[in-house]
């Protein structure tokens, strides 16, 4: 909901989970917004072929899904701390990514595109490869995020229409997920994109002020005030 909403100020693009957009685009074939296969999508389909990506799409989503895990989380953060670089198919994995960052404002021309994948260790990456990133934390109360993961929710983004849910987990693996996020995010990732370049936000807080908190995040992110789409 806030990706859309910052996506429609002058200047900037809402991407959606652009980190899905190898394994759940180019290879699944998922739908878009638009309700087009990715692949095929006016907009993804430029984007795919402006990007100069180091890795194929199965490569890259191979190591998404076997070296990027939240259960590798911790295992990286001793790496980050020891001040490890690392190996050599990661990097390319972090320059296809940041590929498609640059593709993305190429094709669209926006100065600010928001990304809502949402996985800290990504952006670690990213930010270390130099990325230009600011973040943009939205913390919700863990009680309604645990109950969220524990019910079956449908998707409906299949090519094909075969009906898909999200990922369920119980209490007590979204509450090791939250604690564990939240934690890289406020340690490790504030500190590699810089002093000044994070924004803390309760959710609560978005719902109780939507106008007053998108506003306060249009002003870090350098978006223009005047063309605020909530008021």
């Amino acid at each position: 909901m806030l990706a859309s909403i910052l996506g429609q100020y002058d200047g900037a693009f809402a991407a959606g989970e652009l980190r899905s957009l190898w394994a759940r685009g180019m290879l699944e074939h998922r739908l878009c917004g638009c309700r087009e296969p990715v692949p095929e999508c006016p907009l993804w389909k430029d984007v795919i072929a402006t990007a100069r990506f180091t890795l194929p799409a199965a490569e890259m989503a191979s190591i998404q899904a076997t070296d990027l895990r939240t259960r590798d989380y911790p295992q990286a953060w001793v790496r980050l701390l020891a001040r490890r670089d690392v190996d050599s198919q990661m990097k390319a994995s972090v320059e296809t990514y940041a590929a498609a960052h640059s593709a993305v404002g190429e094709v669209t021309k926006a100065e600010v595109i928001v990304d809502s994948s949402g996985y800290p260790l990504d952006a670690i990456l990213l930010a270390r490869g130099g990325v230009d990133l600011s973040v943009i934390h939205l913390v919700r109360d863990p009680r309604p995020v645990a109950s969220a993961w524990a019910t079956q929710r449908p998707l409906d983004d299949t090519a094909d229409g075969a009906e898909s849910t999200f990922r369920q987990l119980n209490p007590a693996g979204s509450s090791t997920i939250w604690s564990l996020w939240n934690a890289m995010i406020t340690g490790p990732l504030a500190r590699a994109v810089g002093a000044g370049r994070t924004f803390r936000l309760r959710y609560e807080d978005l719902i109780t002020d939507p106008a007053g908190a998108v506003d306060a995040i249009a002003r870090f992110a350098g978006l223009d005030p005047a063309s605020t789409p909530v008021h």
